[in-house]
């Protein structure tokens, strides 16, 4: 009991080392990890994958300056890329840029989902329920927010009433998975049945 407390408090400590952090929030039943990609080009440091199980919040830190992108993948599954979630901390002014991307991969709709500052809540980018016109989809989209604050929130999985959204759209789990070729407007035809 002592030794998981200290872990525990040891865990909570490193999290609060850096100013820059993103709260990863898994909001469904399904164990995930997240992959992290840092800007090389920038010198910045590699993030270890970060393990976060069903229903559980887990704040990772982030070094002065820290850029670059990380997505999320179900336990079990092979590792690719999927949906990204997109930051730059410290930037211009000292602000903190970020974004959630579909260009890679968009038929992940299960995985990285809406991302915003843990205080204000906006502005945010991404979607609870995907096709949104709130993410990145193509590369010349203008869709990076920016905000003063320094701790993010990221979501990740589907909450009971995105499932119900899908459901109605006639759209399960099974198609919208990584790797599926994403079409909108097959998406939009589904919505509008």
């Amino acid at each position: 009991m002592r030794v998981t407390s200290l872990l525990l408090f040891a865990a909570a400590a490193l999290a609060d080392i850096y100013a820059n952090r993103v709260t990863f929030i898994n909001q469904d039943d399904i164990p995930r990890t997240v992959y992290f990609t840092p800007s090389v080009d920038l010198g910045c440091i590699q993030v270890p994958p970060l393990h976060i199980g069903p229903y559980k919040a887990v704040t990772q830190g982030f070094p002065e300056e820290w850029q670059g992108m990380w997505f999320a993948q179900k336990q079990g599954e092979p590792q690719r890329v999927g949906m990204l979630g997109e930051v730059r901390f410290d930037g211009y002014e000292g602000k903190t840029f970020f974004d959630v991307s579909g260009i890679d991969s968009p038929g992940d709709w299960h995985n990285v989902k809406k991302l915003y500052p843990a205080q204000s809540k906006e502005p945010s980018s991404g979607c609870d329920v995907f096709w949104c016109d709130n993410a990145y989809w193509a590369p010349n989209d203008v869709q990076t927010k920016v905000t003063d604050e320094k701790h993010l929130v990221q979501t990740l999985g589907d909450r009971p009433a995105d499932r119900q959204a899908y459901a109605a759209m006639g759209i399960t789990r099974e198609k919208r998975s990584i790797g599926e070729k994403f079409n909108k407007a097959v998406v939009r035809a589904e919505q509008e049945k």
